[in-house]
C-alpha cells in the first residue's frame, strides 16, 4: 500500500524530504502510507468545524499523524457536560473557550503541529479563512451548521469529510463536488436539513461516547485517505454503524 495513488489530493508537489527526527516519529506509519504520503500529511492544512466529542478523535489523529496545520472552528466554552465525550478536554479547562483547550492539548501531543483558532463557522468566516484550507471535516452537531459547511464546500470545491451522531448511531460520508470522477455533495444523500422541530435536538436525544469516538476516528481514516491517496474514500458511500449492535454497513447512494 505504499506510495501515492492516482486518488491522493494533489497538494503540495513535490513535497520535501522527510528529516530523520521526522522518520522516527512516524516510522509506523510510513510503513503504510510511504514517505512521500508521510511528507504530505507534514505539509497538510485541515479545517476542522467543531471542537466536541467528535472533533476529539479528529484531532487527536490527525495531530499524532503530524499534519502541519489544523485550523479549529467553535465558539463555545467547555462544561462539565461535555467531558464524557468530549475526551480532548479535561476538568481543568471548564469554563475556557473549547478551541484553547483542544489546541492545549494538540500541542502536548505534537508541538511541531500548528494550530489556528477561530469562531463558528458561518458562511462569512468560512469565506475569509477556508479557502487557505487543504479539506474540511464537520464534527458540528447542528443540521443549521451542517448545511452552511458542506453548501459552501460545495462551492468551492473543497473536500469534505461529514459525520453525525444520533444516541448510538452515526453516518460518515466525504463530498467533494470538484471530484473528476465522482461529484457529490451532503445533499446528494440528504437533500435537505429535516424541517424545524422534526428531530429531537442533540441534548433531548443524547449521545455515548464511544459512537463519537468510533464516527470520530472513521473521519481522521477519510483525512488521511484524502490527502495521501492511500485506500478509498467515501466519496459516493456513507457508512453506517451503531454501537450499541456493533453494527456497521456501506451503502452506496451514487
Amino acid at each position: 500500500m505504499k506510495g501515492l495513488s492516482e486518488k491522493a489530493l494533489a497538494l503540495h508537489n513535490p513535497v520535501r524530504s522527510l528529516s530523520p527526527r521526522e522518520r522516527e516519529r512516524h516510522q509506523r506509519t510510513i510503513s503504510v502510507i510511504g514517505e512521500e504520503g508521510q511528507a504530505r500529511l507534514l505539509a497538510a492544512r485541515v479545517l476542522v468545524v467543531g471542537a466536541g466529542g467528535l472533533a476529539s478523535p479528529v484531532l487527536s489523529y490527525l495531530a499524532g499523524m503530524g499534519v502541519g496545520h489544523i485550523g479549529l472552528c467553535d465558539a463555545d466554552v467547555v462544561e462539565i457536560g461535555n467531558l464524557p465525550r468530549q475526551i480532548i478536554h479535561n476538568e481543568a479547562a471548564l469554563g475556557i473557550p473549547k478551541t484553547s483547550s483542544a489546541r492545549r492539548r494538540i500541542e502536548a501531543l505534537n508541538s511541531d503541529v500548528d494550530v489556528a483558532e477561530y469562531g463558528w463557522a458561518m458562511p462569512d468566516l468560512l469565506n475569509q479563512v477556508a479557502g487557505n484550507y487543504d479539506i474540511v471535516l464537520d464534527c458540528s452537531d447542528t443540521f443549521e451548521s451542517k448545511y452552511t459547511v458542506a453548501d459552501w464546500c460545495a462551492g468551492s470545491g473543497h473536500p469534505l469529510v461529514w459525520a453525525v451522531v444520533a444516541a448510538t448511531t452515526w453516518q460518515v460520508s466525504t463530498f467533494w463536488s470538484a471530484n473528476p470522477n465522482k461529484p457529490t455533495t451532503l445533499r446528494d444523500l440528504h437533500v435537505a436539513p429535516p424541517p424545524p422541530g422534526a428531530v429531537p435536538t442533540p441534548a433531548a436525544m443524547g449521545v455515548v461516547g464511544p459512537a463519537v469516538g468510533v464516527c470520530g476516528s472513521l473521519m481522521a481514516g477519510e483525512a488521511m485517505k484524502l490527502l495521501t491517496g492511500c485506500g478509498s474514500p467515501l466519496i459516493g458511500r456513507v457508512a453506517v454503524g451503531d454501537v450499541n449492535f456493533s453494527d456497521f454497513k456501506v451503502w452506496r447512494f451514487l
